[in-house]
C-alpha cells in the first residue's frame, strides 16, 4: 500500500513538472529583469561552494536550493543566513527543517529583502520625503523518498511585497501598496548507487525554481518570474575514515540569461572542520566551516560580479536540535521492538493463564477419580512449562495441588516399593549367600590342590557360615582335616627318619613346615616345637651354617633360608647372617611381577651398565631396583649374574 501512494505521488509530481516545464519557451510577459531577486543564492556554505549546491544540499538551506534535498536533511534544524548589501539593503533567510521517520520531510522558511529610508527627491535636487522598499518570499517545502535511490520534494511560495507607486505630485508623497504572489519549485535527487570505488557516491540534483510562476505587479504592469533550472552532480570522495573530499559541479540555466556554470571543492576533517573553495562563472570563493556542539558555522568569501553581491564576507549558522534521523530510527526501532516485546509477553501471559487453568481443572478432575500418576502429569507439566523460578505467585495454588498429589503419590509408592524392597532383599541375601559360599569354595579347592590343607579348611569352613547346611562343604571339611593331619604325620615321620640318618638340618626343615601347617592345633604345636629344640640342641652352628651354604650353592633356597633365619635368631646383631637370610628368602620367593615404570628405568640402566662390563655400577642399580620390588625374579636373576661375572673377573685377575 505504502509502495503504491509513493509511486503514485512521484507521477503526479513528474506530470506536474512536466507539464509546466512545457509552458517554459511560451511564457509572455516575463520577469523584467533577468532573473528573480529571490534567485540571488543564500548559505555561506553554498556560496563558497560557488553555488554548486543543488546536489549537495543537507541542511535547511536545501529548501531553497533544492526541495528534493530535505529528504537528506539528518535533523530537526534552524539554518539562519543575513547579508547587508548596497544601499542599506539587508537579504535575510531562515528556515526550519522538520524530517519525519516515515512521511518524508517538512520544512518552512522565509526569504526577505529590505530597503529603509529611501529618500524622495522632487523635480529639483530636494528631498521631500521617505519610503521604504520590502518582499518577503515565504516557503513551504516537503520532500520524501519515492525509492531508495530517488527522492522528491516541491516548495509553495508565497510573496508579500511592499512596493512604491508613482504620483505625478511629487510633493503629495508615493502611494505605497502591498502585493502577494504564489509559485512553487519542484526538485530531486539522484543517488544512482553504482558498484565500484569509482562510481560509487555519486549524487545527481535537479530543481526549477519558479516551476510555478509567481506574478507581480510592477508599478503599472505585472511582470512573472522567470523559471531557472539547476542541475548538478556531486562525487563523495573518503579519504580516510573520518575524512572526506566532495566534489560538486552544477549549470543554471535561466529562461532569460545563457547557463553558467559552477563548481565547487569541500575537504571535511573528522566531520568537524571543512575548507571549501569555488568557481562561480569566472569568480573564485572560498570558506571555512566548523561544527560544535550541534551547531554549524560557515564561513564565506564571495567575490561577486553583479551590483547587489559585491565582493563581501558572508556568515550562515546551522543550529540542530535533538537527535539526528538515524539516531531517532534506532530509538523507534528499539521502542518498536519493546512494544512489539509488550504485545508477545502479554500474549504470552493470557495463554499461559488460560493454560494454567484448563490444567488446573484438569488435574483436579483425575485426583478426585484417584487417578493419581495422570493428575501429577498434569500438574507438573504446568510447573515445568510456567514455573521456571518455583516462585510464582501466580502458582500457589497450583504447587499446594502439586504437594497434595505428590504426597498421595508418594505414600502410594513406598507401600508399593517397601514390599518390592523386601522381597528383593531376601532375594539379594541369598544370592550374595549362593556366591560368598561358592567363591569359599573355590578357594578352597585351590588350597586343597595345592596341599595347602590349612588354608583349605578355612576356606570351607567359611562357605559354611553361608551355607551351614550344606552336607557337601561338612564333607569337603571332614576330608581337609583328615588330609590336614596326614601331612602333619608325614612330615613328623620323615624328621624322625633325617635326624635318625645324620641330617638334622633337614628334620628341623620338616618340623618347620609342620609346625607351619598345625599353627592352629595347639598340641600338634607344642609337640612339633619340643622335637624342634631337642633336634637343635645337639646340632653346632658350624654344621648348620655350612649346610646352610651348601643349599645356598645348590640354589636350595627355601632349605637355605630356613637355616639362615634360625642362625640369623640365635645371633640377631649379625648382620651378615641377616643378609643370607634375605637374600635366601627373596629368591625362594620370587615371582614373575610387573615393573612399575621407576622401577623399570633404574632396572634398565643396571642391566645396560652390565652390558657395558660395569658390573659394580649394574649392581648398584640392581640392588636399587630391589629394594623397591625385593621379589621380582627378574630383578633377582640380573643380581645373580652380575655377581658372577664379578666373581669370574675378580678369579681370573687372582690367577
Amino acid at each position: 500500500m505504502a509502495s503504491r501512494i509513493i509511486k503514485t505521488a512521484f507521477l503526479i509530481w513528474m506530470t506536474l513538472l512536466s507539464t509546466l516545464a512545457a509552458q517554459y519557451s511560451y511564457q509572455t510577459n516575463a520577469w523584467g529583469g533577468a532573473t528573480d531577486i529571490f534567485d540571488y543564492p543564500v548559505g555561506a556554505r553554498a556560496m563558497a561552494l560557488g553555488g554548486a549546491y543543488v546536489s549537495v544540499a543537507d541542511d535547511p538551506f536545501a529548501l531553497y536550493w533544492n526541495p528534493g534535498a530535505l529528504q537528506r536533511v539528518p535533523n530537526m534544524g534552524l539554518g539562519v543566513y543575513y547579508t547587508n548589501l548596497a544601499a542599506g539593503t539587508s537579504y535575510n533567510y531562515l528556515a526550519y527543517t522538520h524530517p519525519t521517520l516515515f512521511a518524508g520531510t517538512f520544512s518552512v522558511g522565509l526569504l526577505n529583502i529590505s530597503t529603509g529610508d529611501i529618500k524622495l527627491r522632487d523635480f529639483d535636487p530636494a528631498v521631500v520625503g521617505t519610503t521604504n522598499y520590502g518582499r518577503t518570499l515565504f516557503l513551504f517545502g516537503y520532500g520524501f523518498n519515492a525509492h531508495p535511490w530517488l527522492s522528491l520534494g516541491a516548495t509553495f511560495k508565497v510573496e508579500r511585497a511592499n512596493l512604491v507607486g508613482y504620483n505625478d505630485d511629487p510633493t503629495a508623497g508615493p502611494p505605497n501598496f502591498a502585493e502577494a504572489s504564489y509559485g512553487a519549485d519542484g526538485g530531486l535527487v539522484f543517488t544512482p548507487q553504482l558498484p565500484g570505488p569509482y562510481l560509487n557516491n555519486f549524487t545527481v540534483g535537479v530543481t526549477v525554481q519558479n516551476l510555478l510562476q509567481r506574478t507581480i505587479r510592477a508599478i503599472e504592469t505585472r511582470e512573472t518570474t522567470p523559471r531557472n533550472l539547476r542541475a548538478g552532480l556531486s562525487k563523495k570522495i573518503d579519504v580516510s575514515t573520518l575524512n572526506h573530499l566532495l566534489v560538486a559541479a552544477e549549470i543554471d540555466k535561466n529562461e532569460k540569461t545563457s547557463a553558467t556554470l559552477h563548481m565547487g571543492l569541500e575537504y571535511r576533517y573528522h566531520e568537524m572542520v571543512s575548507l571549501r573553495m569555488g568557481l562561480y562563472n569566472d569568480h573564485l570563493t572560498y570558506g571555512v566551516g566548523a561544527k560544535l556542539a550541534g551547531m554549524q558555522f560557515d564561513y564565506s568569501y564571495w567575490n561577486g560580479n553583479d551590483a547587489l553581491l559585491g565582493t563581501s564576507h558572508r556568515l550562515s549558522l546551522v543550529l540542530n536540535i535533538g537527535k539526528n534521523r538515524q539516531q531517532r530510527m534506532e530509538e523507534h526501532q528499539q521502542q518498536e521492538l519493546q512494544r512489539l516485546e509488550k504485545i508477545e509477553t502479554q500474549r504470552l501471559e493470557n495463554e499461559r493463564r488460560n493454560a494454567i487453568s484448563s490444567g488446573m481443572a484438569e488435574g483436579e478432575k483425575l485426583l478426585a477419580k484417584n487417578d493419581l500418576e495422570q493428575a501429577y502429569v498434569a500438574i507438573n507439566r504446568i510447573l515445568i512449562k510456567y514455573d521456571r523460578t518455583g516462585s510464582d505467585p501466580d502458582l500457589e495454588v497450583t504447587r499446594e495441588l502439586f504437594a497434595r498429589i505428590s504426597k498421595a503419590l508418594e505414600e502410594k509408592r513406598t507401600k508399593e516399593e517397601e514390599a518390592l524392597r523386601r522381597l528383593q532383599e531376601e532375594e539379594a541375601q541369598i544370592r550374595r549367600n549362593a556366591k560368598a559360599a561358592d567363591d569359599h569354595y573355590k578357594r578352597y579347592l585351590a588350597y586343597f590342590t595345592a596341599e595347602e590343607y590349612h588354608d583349605a579348611l578355612i576356606e570351607i569352613n567359611k562357605a559354611l557360615e553361608y551355607a551351614p547346611n550344606s552336607d557337601q562343604f561338612n564333607k569337603l571339611r571332614s576330608d581337609a582335616e583328615k588330609a590336614l593331619a596326614t601331612k602333619i604325620a608325614s612330615l613328623l615321620e620323615r624328621a624322625k627318619t633325617l635326624q635318625s640318618a645324620g641330617r638334622p638340618n633337614e628334620a628341623i626343615t620338616m618340623l618347620n613346615e609342620a609346625r607351619r601347617l598345625s599353627r592352629d592345633n595347639e598340641r600338634y604345636k607344642s609337640y612339633i616345637i619340643g622335637q624342634i629344640d631337642q633336634i637343635s640342641a645337639g646340632l653346632s652352628r658350624d654344621s648348620m651354617l655350612r649346610q646352610a651354604m651348601e643349599y645356598e650353592n645348590n640354589k636350595n633356597w627355601a632349605k637355605a633360608a630356613d637355616l639362615y633365619r634360625e642362625l640369623s635368631n640365635s645371633e640377631p646383631g649379625n648382620v651378615a647372617l641377616r643378609k643370607k637370610y634375605e637374600d635366601a628368602f627373596a629368591r625362594a620367593n620370587a615371582k614373575d611381577l610387573d615393573m612399575p615404570e621407576d622401577v623399570k628405568a633404574i632396572y634398565n640402566r643396571g642391566v645396560q651398565a652390565a652390558i657395558a662390563g660395569n658390573y659394580q655400577e649394574a649392581l648398584r642399580h640392581l640392588e636399587e631396583a630391589r629394594k623397591l620390588q625385593p621379589l621380582n625374579r627378574n630383578i633377582l636373576r640380573a643380581i645373580d649374574s652380575a655377581n658372577d661375572k664379578l666373581k669370574k673377573i675378580s678369579g681370573s685377575a687372582g690367577r
